[in-house]
């Protein structure tokens, strides 16, 4: 039994909007500019979900020793225009729409860059979300469980949920202790969620009335 929520989390990347697109252009423009060679887009897709030093690790096969100048440039790449691809997950809207006719916030907690989430947010979503978490706010990223406590805001994990597309979000959903919920369609593997939909409307019949 899923319960009522008070306060939804919600991974950004895969889960509210399909940012493969931009995220995979910004790639390609920095390993262009380093003179590295970037992966197939459908690549890309798996390695989204750990951060943006993560995604340029896998997509370059390591190099640590240029990492610093790597992410630079990626996240001036990205942060330049953030949004032309970008689209809304199936079911975003309605869902957001829903928890605030019935006065449920809804977090974004996501390991992206928080500046650039930030943005990406209010660009696409605009007023729907009440607060934005992302990489640099808290020490530690998911699947640690710190970001999501950090969105929770002293309010008791068994009263919010965390909704993601990713193992990363279960994970830290489940260390917080929070109702791990995963939706379909996005860029990772969600099997063992405590509840998973196709999307994300798919969740309104488990609201409170």
């Amino acid at each position: 039994m899923v319960p009522h929520p008070s306060l939804v989390v919600l991974d950004l990347d895969g889960t509210l909007l399909d940012t493969l697109g931009d995220i995979a252009l910004a790639l390609e423009k920095t390993l262009d500019r380093h003179g590295l060679a970037a992966p197939r887009r459908d690549r890309v897709a798996t390695m989204i979900g750990d951060g943006a030093r993560v995604l340029l690790a896998r997509a370059t096969g390591g190099r640590p020793e240029e990492m610093d100048e790597l992410l630079a440039t990626f996240l001036a790449e990205y942060a330049a225009d953030p949004t032309p691809a970008t689209r809304i997950m199936p079911g975003a809207i309605e869902l957001l729409d829903a928890l605030a006719a019935r006065g449920i916030p809804a977090v974004v907690c996501t390991n992206k860059p928080g500046p650039l989430a930030r943005t990406v947010v209010e660009r696409v979503l605009g007023g729907r979300v009440a607060r934005t978490l992302g990489g640099g706010d808290t020490a530690r990223l998911k699947p640690d469980p710190q970001p999501i406590l950090a969105a929770l805001a002293g309010l008791a994990p068994a009263r919010a949920w965390m909704v993601g597309d990713g193992a990363q979000d279960v994970a830290a959903a489940r260390a917080a202790g929070v109702t791990a919920i995963g939706v379909r369609g996005g860029y990772g593997d969600v099997s063992r969620a405590d509840l998973v939909v196709e999307r994300l409307d798919g969740l309104i019949p488990y609201l409170p009335p």
